[in-house]
């Protein structure tokens, strides 16, 4: 039992754990998302000003501007994400890691 799990710890590779293809699938939904979220982003928080200011309504303003912070906060977390996700693994293994996705 010993040398089993001896075997599968040492073949515990970044291959054996996720399939190439799938990596690169999500690396590649990823970096989309990386293009996608600043613009969300942006135009979000465009339209939300932009309703405010023509409203002349101060409350609108500070709606618009606690939005504008959440959805930066959630960006940096998202973008964030890998280095977080490796620390974490790092932790726990340090054979474990994103595989590269970042």
């Amino acid at each position: 039992m010993n040398l089993l799990i001896n075997y599968i710890y040492l073949t515990a590779t970044c291959r054996t754990m996720i399939d190439p293809e799938l990596r690169d699938t999500i690396q590649m939904f990823f970096n989309m998302f990386q293009i996608i979220i600043p613009v969300l982003i942006l135009v979000l928080s465009a339209v939300d000003f932009l309703v405010a200011i023509a409203g002349s309504d101060d409350k609108k303003m500070k709606e618009a501007t606690g939005k504008l912070v959440k959805r930066l906060l959630l960006a940096a977390l998202f973008f964030l994400l890998p280095a977080i996700l490796n620390l974490l693994l790092g932790w726990v293994d340090s054979t474990y890691s994103t595989c590269g996705i970042s």
